[in-house]
Protein backbone atom coordinates (compact mmCIF):
# COMPACT_ATOMS: atom_id res chain seq x y z
CA UNK A 1 0.00 0.00 0.00
CA UNK A 2 1.18 3.62 -0.69
CA UNK A 3 -0.41 7.01 -0.70
CA UNK A 4 -0.85 9.11 -3.41
CA UNK A 5 -2.70 12.82 -4.50
CA UNK A 6 -2.73 15.41 -6.67
CA UNK A 7 -3.99 18.83 -7.13
CA UNK A 8 -4.55 20.44 -10.16
CA UNK A 9 -5.39 24.10 -11.33
CA UNK A 10 -5.74 25.95 -15.22
CA UNK A 11 -6.78 28.93 -16.35
CA UNK A 12 -6.95 30.79 -19.34
CA UNK A 13 -5.86 34.40 -19.96
CA UNK A 14 -7.16 36.43 -22.78
CA UNK A 15 -4.41 38.79 -24.43
CA UNK A 16 -6.12 39.94 -27.24
CA UNK A 17 -9.48 39.18 -29.20
CA UNK A 18 -7.74 36.58 -31.60
CA UNK A 19 -4.60 35.69 -28.80
CA UNK A 20 -4.90 34.06 -25.41
CA UNK A 21 -2.67 32.25 -22.74
CA UNK A 22 -3.74 28.87 -21.45
CA UNK A 23 -1.74 27.71 -18.40
CA UNK A 24 -2.12 25.04 -15.40
CA UNK A 25 0.02 22.74 -13.07
CA UNK A 26 -0.62 20.03 -11.44
CA UNK A 27 1.23 18.59 -8.15
CA UNK A 28 1.78 15.01 -7.88
CA UNK A 29 2.71 13.43 -3.91
CA UNK A 30 4.43 10.06 -4.05
CA UNK A 31 4.78 8.36 -0.58
CA UNK A 32 7.45 6.54 -2.06
CA UNK A 33 8.89 9.27 -4.47
CA UNK A 34 7.86 12.40 -2.83
CA UNK A 35 6.18 15.52 -4.61
CA UNK A 36 6.28 16.43 -8.68
CA UNK A 37 5.31 19.79 -10.48
CA UNK A 38 3.98 19.18 -14.04
CA UNK A 39 3.34 22.74 -15.72
CA UNK A 40 1.81 23.15 -19.12
CA UNK A 41 0.93 26.09 -20.91
CA UNK A 42 -0.23 27.23 -24.53
CA UNK A 43 -0.22 30.00 -26.66
CA UNK A 44 -3.26 29.92 -28.57
CA UNK A 45 -3.90 32.18 -31.77
CA UNK A 46 -6.90 32.43 -33.84
CA UNK A 47 -6.35 34.61 -37.19
CA UNK A 48 -9.42 33.36 -38.62
CA UNK A 49 -12.80 32.05 -37.30
CA UNK A 50 -11.56 28.46 -38.23
CA UNK A 51 -7.81 28.69 -38.09
CA UNK A 52 -6.04 28.62 -35.06
CA UNK A 53 -2.30 27.94 -34.18
CA UNK A 54 -1.22 26.50 -31.02
CA UNK A 55 1.84 26.48 -28.98
CA UNK A 56 2.59 24.03 -26.35
CA UNK A 57 4.56 23.37 -23.63
CA UNK A 58 4.24 20.70 -20.98
CA UNK A 59 6.28 18.47 -18.50
CA UNK A 60 5.18 15.42 -16.95
CA UNK A 61 6.43 12.14 -15.07
CA UNK A 62 5.65 8.76 -14.69
CA UNK A 63 6.24 7.00 -11.47
CA UNK A 64 8.15 3.13 -11.83
CA UNK A 65 5.97 0.32 -11.44
CA UNK A 66 5.82 -2.19 -9.10
CA UNK A 67 7.73 -4.74 -11.60
CA UNK A 68 10.35 -2.22 -12.46
CA UNK A 69 11.34 -2.19 -9.17
CA UNK A 70 10.62 -4.91 -7.02
CA UNK A 71 10.19 -8.14 -9.81
CA UNK A 72 13.18 -10.65 -9.57
CA UNK A 73 14.08 -14.28 -10.98
CA UNK A 74 17.62 -16.39 -10.54
CA UNK A 75 17.65 -16.69 -14.40
CA UNK A 76 17.29 -13.42 -16.06
CA UNK A 77 16.19 -10.22 -14.31
CA UNK A 78 17.15 -8.41 -10.94
CA UNK A 79 15.42 -5.76 -9.09
CA UNK A 80 16.09 -1.66 -8.87
CA UNK A 81 14.46 -0.44 -5.95
CA UNK A 82 16.63 2.52 -6.46
CA UNK A 83 14.94 3.94 -9.62
CA UNK A 84 13.33 7.16 -10.10
CA UNK A 85 10.29 8.66 -11.95
CA UNK A 86 11.29 9.86 -15.56
CA UNK A 87 10.07 13.30 -16.53
CA UNK A 88 9.25 14.19 -19.70
CA UNK A 89 9.27 17.95 -21.50
CA UNK A 90 6.88 18.17 -24.37
CA UNK A 91 7.16 20.72 -27.26
CA UNK A 92 4.56 21.24 -30.00
CA UNK A 93 3.50 23.74 -32.73
CA UNK A 94 -0.16 22.81 -33.71
CA UNK A 95 -2.03 24.37 -36.95
CA UNK A 96 -6.00 23.94 -37.02
CA UNK A 97 -8.04 24.43 -39.81
CA UNK A 98 -11.83 23.54 -40.08
CA UNK A 99 -12.93 22.37 -43.71
CA UNK A 100 -16.36 23.34 -44.10
CA UNK A 101 -18.96 22.04 -41.31
CA UNK A 102 -17.73 18.36 -40.61
CA UNK A 103 -14.58 18.66 -41.22
CA UNK A 104 -10.98 19.45 -39.11
CA UNK A 105 -7.49 18.75 -40.13
CA UNK A 106 -5.14 18.96 -37.88
CA UNK A 107 -0.75 19.31 -38.58
CA UNK A 108 1.55 19.09 -35.56
CA UNK A 109 4.64 19.41 -35.10
CA UNK A 110 6.62 18.03 -32.11
CA UNK A 111 9.43 17.38 -29.67
CA UNK A 112 9.81 15.33 -26.59
CA UNK A 113 13.08 15.33 -24.37
CA UNK A 114 12.24 12.62 -21.32
CA UNK A 115 15.37 12.63 -18.51
CA UNK A 116 15.26 9.25 -16.21
CA UNK A 117 13.74 6.88 -19.09
CA UNK A 118 12.66 4.16 -17.36
CA UNK A 119 14.37 1.17 -19.78
CA UNK A 120 15.29 -2.47 -19.90
CA UNK A 121 18.94 -3.26 -19.69
CA UNK A 122 21.09 -6.23 -19.63
CA UNK A 123 24.69 -7.14 -18.49
CA UNK A 124 25.36 -10.48 -19.86
CA UNK A 125 22.52 -12.63 -19.41
CA UNK A 126 20.68 -10.63 -16.46
CA UNK A 127 18.88 -7.86 -16.71
CA UNK A 128 17.10 -5.03 -14.87
CA UNK A 129 15.21 -1.64 -15.27
CA UNK A 130 17.67 1.56 -14.82
CA UNK A 131 16.82 4.98 -15.49
CA UNK A 132 18.35 6.54 -18.85
CA UNK A 133 19.52 10.04 -19.56
CA UNK A 134 19.37 11.56 -23.56
CA UNK A 135 16.41 10.45 -24.81
CA UNK A 136 14.26 12.58 -27.49
CA UNK A 137 11.42 11.91 -30.16
CA UNK A 138 10.69 14.29 -32.96
CA UNK A 139 8.20 14.31 -35.32
CA UNK A 140 5.08 15.59 -37.12
CA UNK A 141 1.61 14.17 -37.14
CA UNK A 142 -1.21 14.97 -39.75
CA UNK A 143 -4.90 14.35 -38.69
CA UNK A 144 -8.05 14.83 -40.39
CA UNK A 145 -11.29 14.17 -38.60
CA UNK A 146 -14.92 14.33 -38.89
CA UNK A 147 -18.26 14.98 -37.48
CA UNK A 148 -21.66 14.61 -38.84
CA UNK A 149 -24.54 16.32 -37.31
CA UNK A 150 -26.44 12.52 -37.57
CA UNK A 151 -23.79 11.45 -35.03
CA UNK A 152 -21.51 9.47 -37.54
CA UNK A 153 -17.65 10.59 -36.52
CA UNK A 154 -14.43 8.94 -37.66
CA UNK A 155 -10.53 10.15 -37.81
CA UNK A 156 -7.33 9.10 -40.09
CA UNK A 157 -3.90 10.15 -38.22
CA UNK A 158 -0.06 9.43 -39.88
CA UNK A 159 2.79 10.17 -37.87
CA UNK A 160 6.15 10.00 -38.76
CA UNK A 161 8.94 10.28 -35.68
CA UNK A 162 12.43 9.74 -34.84
CA UNK A 163 12.87 8.74 -31.29
CA UNK A 164 16.38 7.89 -30.16
CA UNK A 165 17.92 7.27 -26.41
CA UNK A 166 20.11 6.43 -24.79
CA UNK A 167 23.44 7.05 -26.88
CA UNK A 168 24.28 8.87 -29.92
CA UNK A 169 22.37 6.91 -32.96
CA UNK A 170 20.15 4.51 -30.67
CA UNK A 171 16.81 3.87 -31.85
CA UNK A 172 14.27 3.70 -28.88
CA UNK A 173 12.89 0.36 -28.83
CA UNK A 174 8.68 -0.16 -28.83
CA UNK A 175 8.76 3.42 -30.73
CA UNK A 176 7.70 2.78 -34.33
CA UNK A 177 8.54 5.47 -37.07
CA UNK A 178 5.86 5.24 -38.84
CA UNK A 179 2.12 5.26 -37.30
CA UNK A 180 -1.38 5.25 -39.09
CA UNK A 181 -4.80 5.52 -37.06
CA UNK A 182 -7.77 4.67 -38.62
CA UNK A 183 -10.91 5.34 -35.99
Amino acid sequence: DSEYWAVYVQDEFPITDVLSLHAGVRFDYFETFGGAVSPRTALIYTPFQKTTFKFVYGRAFREPNNFELYYEDDSSQVANPNLDPETIDTYEIIYEQYLGKYLRGTIVGFYNSINDFISFTKEEDIGKFDNVDGVHAKGFEFELEGKHECGFEGRVSYTIQEAKGGGPGDALANSPRHLANLN
